[in-house]
């Protein structure tokens, strides 16, 4: 993370890696860099794409360049288990339902990938090669291992190379579909003879078999059967076995099965011939016809277990050798043996393929210890390397025809599971964490956390079906604000609405109207009670176990235009201050140091409120750096960044040094933004240049949507803001001064932006100083 080297703060340089769903964290970035860090940034959004080009290093993917810790995939050889049957990692697809472990009782599931992973790969791979197991993964895959007593875990292979203590897991437990009939249908053939060449035809009629005289007969045909044909046509089907047990209990299959045939005696056994057009039909349509195109079909793969167990049965009964230590069963079918290791593994066994032969692994010998380090290898490697990502996070793979499951690569979820997953391993992180990420994405639960932790909220009700809303206002009219609920995602979030009347009738209205485009949109949904008050926020940086003071307490100002008239922006501009712990903070966000330490979250974390007279009443989170929010709080912070954020993400307590008074924000924004839909606006705006009256003087100025090319600084993306002009000032009109005079520097076309952030400071204080909020 760092080097000998000081940069002009006198701070040894360090490696900084920003991930983000959007072009956010640039400002920031660039921040840094100016600190002689070293920075680069990876943007998901595909919109974003040109974005801060020219200002910081960008990526087109952050896996590998989070270092060996994160680089946790497959090489391009190694083979993954699908509903489908074996394929490389290379040539997945989404339709692919991936064979995957339940961890929690190791029952085989197959579902969807949520994500499959592909990226260049210069770097060591660990590769372990042994007569009975095969890998080669990158130093920090999952391993899903145990210690010989222990229970399963994953583990990183760097961490278990050369390890003899560790076994492997090949087996599971499948549930699979039970049946006890099948259908074979009719069959239809035709000839033609005679002198004048009539056609002629015959039908076999179908019949219901039950299934598991169905599976031994198609596992002795697949293994030793043949078909009859007469004039080209299907006609039956003949197998041969030498006198035994095994011949005796086959011709007691098929008497049970109410199947006529006839017996020939050949050598030292007999030929045994079955004229059924219709069952012939059947085997050579679902299980193949030759010795090198037999397979055992999708279907026939998905039943239970116990019945699988009889067709593996027949398999073996017919090019199956049972030996004392060793099974094995052997095909000219490549197909067929990828098949019979599938239903190995759905019977609690385990197999390896080589050529034409599958050793059968057994029950006790199915969690294999991994052997001497004569066969573990750290290998140089220049290629793409795989890896796709499930909920269950175990996969079924295999090299060289060698199975086991392992560990699958860990991605975002909102970036917490992968922040939580990074901690674990010892990196330092600045982010979300699988509880703070839900604390902001779902309200319902945000809300029932802070009641929880003995938070004071407002009455609210969650409904999932909007008739039973509509009635509920009819019934209690008052004042209310709707919320979109559940796991809201940002675009939802837009449809928020707060109603003005004091009986409702507004939100009534609008539910009545709109209630068949919202349930698509937003199909569960809050409705909350209204208060009136002033709206504030308290927000503290977290080191994972403390908050580190001073606290912020900033204003949003959401609405597009002055007066907050119009709809949400998200926020327009912010006015705040740094602060000792006040009762704001103590009665509300203090009380949710339990919850975060115990989560481990890293990073900046607010509560913004509506307060009056009667209370605190929280409305949301923000469980990561707010935008333009950071932009501005770094107008106040007079640690340098790199340090600050260095120490914050090694969970070290202390005091940040900020400035005193207030500091205040103002977002710029392009006339696109009001149209980002409009694909000739978003066009005509994109790369149309930010100029400065006075070059030299760019104090206070944050970047978000822009570039810079060849020294001019122009117009990027798609969002439509440009830029967060920064003030400050031992007073709000000071700081305002200064912000405002501040824009006068800027030339934009047709630039946007609010005149009058921070104006209410006047009256707001004076109430929250009067309620004692405040100090």
């Amino acid at each position: 993370m760092a080097n000998n080297n000081s940069n002009q703060n006198g701070l040894s340089p360090k490696k900084f890696l920003f991930v983000s769903l959007e072009s956010l964290s640039g400002d920031l970035a660039w921040q840094l860099t100016k600190e002689g860090h070293e920075v680069k940034a990876y943007i998901k959004a595909k919109s974003d794409i040109d974005v801060y080009n020219g200002f910081i290093g960008k990526v087109d993917s952050w896996e590998p360049h989070v270092s060996w810790a994160d680089v946790i995939c497959y090489d391009k050889k190694t083979e993954v288990l699908t509903e489908n049957g074996w394929k490389l990692f290379e040539k997945l697809k989404y339709q692919d339902k991936i064979a995957t472990l339940n961890p929690k009782n190791f029952r085989l599931e197959y579902h969807f990938p949520d994500k499959i992973i592909k990226y260049k790969y210069k770097g060591k791979l660990i590769y372990y090669q042994s007569p009975e197991n095969e890998f080669c993964v990158t130093p920090d895959h999952q391993m899903f291992v145990k210690d010989y007593k222990g229970g399963y875990s994953f583990v990183a292979a760097e961490k278990i190379f050369g390890n003899t203590r560790k076994h492997i897991k090949l087996d599971c437990f499948w549930q699979g579909k039970s049946s006890e009939e099948i259908e074979v249908p009719d069959c239809q053939i035709k000839w033609k003879s005679g002198r004048q060449n009539l056609e002629r035809k015959h039908i076999y009629s179908g019949f219901r078999i039950g299934i598991s005289h169905l599976l031994a007969i198609a596992g002795f045909y697949i293994s030793e059967g043949a078909v009859i044909r007469r004039w080209r046509q299907l006609n039956g089907i003949r197998f041969y076995q030498n006198y035994g047990v095994v011949l005796e209990i086959f011709k007691k299959i098929l008497k049970e099965a109410n199947i006529s045939y006839r017996t020939t005696r050949k050598g030292k056994g007999e030929e045994i011939r079955i004229y059924n057009g219709a069952l012939a039909k059947f085997l050579v349509d679902n299980f193949g016809e030759g010795t090198f195109n037999k397979h055992v079909p999708k279907w026939i793969k998905k039943i239970d277990n116990k019945n699988l167990r009889i067709l593996y049965e027949w398999l073996m009964n017919g090019d199956g050798h049972r030996g004392r230590h060793h099974d094995f069963y052997s095909s000219k079918s490549l197909q067929l043996l990828d098949d019979v290791q599938e239903i190995l593994l759905k019977i609690g066994l385990a197999g390896r393929t080589k050529k034409n032969i599958i050793s059968i692994i057994k029950n006790k010998n199915c969690e294999p210890r991994l052997k001497d380090k004569k066969y573990w290898k750290k290998i140089d490697y220049n290629d793409y390397v795989y890896c796709v990502e499930v909920s269950n996070h175990i996969l079924y793979v295999r090299k060289n025809g060698k199975p086991m499951w392992c560990g699958n690569c860990f991605d975002d979820v909102e970036f917490g599971e992968i922040a939580d997953k990074l901690r674990r391993k010892g990196k330092l992180v600045i982010g979300g964490s699988i509880y703070t990420d839900r604390l902001e994405m779902d309200r319902e639960f945000g809300q029932l956390e802070m009641k929880k932790y003995g938070i004071n909220i407002l009455p609210q009700w969650q409904f999932s079906n909007y008739d039973e809303a509509i009635e509920f206002i009819r019934k209690n009219p008052e004042r209310y604000v709707f919320k979109p609920g559940g796991n809201t995602p940002s675009t939802s979030k837009g449809l928020l609405f707060l109603g003005e009347e004091e009986d409702g009738k507004d939100i009534l209205e609008l539910l009545e109207r709109n209630k068949e485009i919202w349930k698509k949109k937003a199909p569960v949904f809050q409705l909350q009670k209204y208060v009136s008050g002033v709206e504030v926020a308290t927000g503290a940086f977290f080191n994972g176990k403390d908050f580190i003071m001073p606290i912020n307490v900033n204003f949003e100002h959401k609405k597009i235009f002055p007066g907050d008239i119009g709809p949400m922006a998200g926020e327009m501009g912010t006015l705040m201050f740094w602060n000792r712990p006040n009762n704001l903070f103590i009665m509300t966000l203090e009380k949710m140091k339990p919850a975060l330490a115990e989560s481990g979250y890293i990073g900046y974390i607010d509560i913004n409120c509506i307060v009056n007279s009667k209370g605190i009443y929280p409305l949301e989170w923000t469980a990561r750096f707010g935008y333009p929010t950071i932009h501005i709080q770094s107008e106040g912070i007079l640690t340098p960044m790199g340090e600050f954020l260095f120490r914050l993400a090694k969970g070290e307590y202390f005091e940040l040094k900020t400035k005193r008074g207030f500091q205040l924000g103002v977002r710029i924004l392009s006339p696109h933004y009001f149209a980002k839909n409009d694909r000739e606006l978003v066009e005509m705006y994109r790369d149309l240049p930010i100029l400065f009256k006075k070059p030299d003087n760019l104090e206070g100025v944050h970047i978000e949507d822009i570039k810079r090319v060849e020294g001019v600084w122009r117009i990027a993306g798609e969002s439509g803001c440009l830029l967060v002009i920064t003030g400050s000032g031992s007073t709000v009109a000071e700081a305002r001064e200064q912000a405002y005079s501040r824009i006068k520097n800027i030339m934009i076309q047709n630039m946007a932006y609010r005149t009058d952030i921070g104006l209410k400071w006047n009256t707001d204080s004076d109430k929250l100083q009067t309620w004692g909020y405040l100090y």
